[in-house]
């Protein structure tokens, strides 16, 4: 793990953490309750949801899991308009896009340098058991659950 002169490596996640929560009150508009982080010691698995790498001061990969239903309303409540299956995937993507780009842009006020991927869609995905591996769990009012994951690797 390269990190910032000034922050330790536990700093570092407490603000991909933190990052990550304000992205999700920013980016979607919809009322959510945030969950207590936990730390967990296995895989993930993922039926279906969106992955992203990122490098630079912390070397991991953000994985927002939902099932397909909770994707559709999202983008639905996001956008005034019922999603047709062909764009679950895209909108999909594009949320994850929009999060991880969010939570890039508040470590950089942070002074923590990240480059993210292009999201990647899961489904019917195992991801191996990262070095340190922290869930936090959101649920949307009347919508559904989805399980946010950062997994740093070094």
């Amino acid at each position: 793990m390269t990190t910032n002169q000034s922050l330790t490596a536990n700093q570092v996640v407490k603000e991909f953490y933190n990052g990550l929560i304000h992205s999700v009150h920013t980016v979607i508009p919809v009322e959510h309750a945030v969950g207590s982080p936990s730390i967990i010691k296995s895989s993930v698995e993922i039926p279906f949801g969106v992955s992203i790498h990122f490098t630079g001061d912390l070397i991991g990969e953000l994985v927002f899991k939902a099932n397909v239903r909770l994707f559709s309303d999202l983008g639905e409540a996001m956008f005034g308009m019922a999603l047709s299956e062909e764009m679950i995937d895209s909108f999909s993507g594009e949320l994850g896009n929009m999060l991880a780009g969010s939570l890039s842009t508040h470590l950089s006020s942070k002074q923590i340098n990240t480059n993210i991927s292009h999201p990647v869609v899961q489904r019917s995905t195992l991801i191996p058991h990262a070095q340190r591996s922290i869930l936090t769990p959101i649920t949307f009012s009347s919508l559904g659950d989805m399980e946010i994951f950062l997994l740093v690797n070094a």
